[in-house]
């Protein structure tokens, strides 16, 4: 039952993000670089697989790449903004509830 009920809600994210991007598409080149489309997917999968602290870990070592990009670009670390931005939404989604990332 939660199987089929987290696989819906996969679908059902997945369905809303690709909208969101075909929507803003504009806006997100304007803004920095988006995560490939996969990356959201597979944060769901390995909630799926590992729970609340697969999210976490994630979370945290993306948070340990934007605070180290030192020389990296404006659009690399707009990019792992917007993935720390997809991780928080997959928690909320997923019931662990917002990430205590200090980003």
């Amino acid at each position: 039952m939660l199987k089929s009920q987290l696989k819906r809600i996969i679908k059902s994210e997945v369905l809303k993000l690709n909208e969101r991007r075909r929507v803003s598409k504009r806006s997100i080149n304007e803004q920095g670089t988006m995560p490939n489309p996969a990356f959201e997917i597979r944060m769901y999968k390995g909630f799926e697989k590992f729970g609340c602290s697969f999210l976490m870990n994630r979370g945290a070592v993306i948070a340990d790449q934007l605070s180290d990009s030192g020389g990296k670009g404006p659009k690399w670390m707009s990019m792992l903004r917007n993935k720390i931005a997809i991780l928080r939404d997959v928690a909320v989604t997923s019931g662990c509830g917002n990430l205590p990332l200090n980003v």
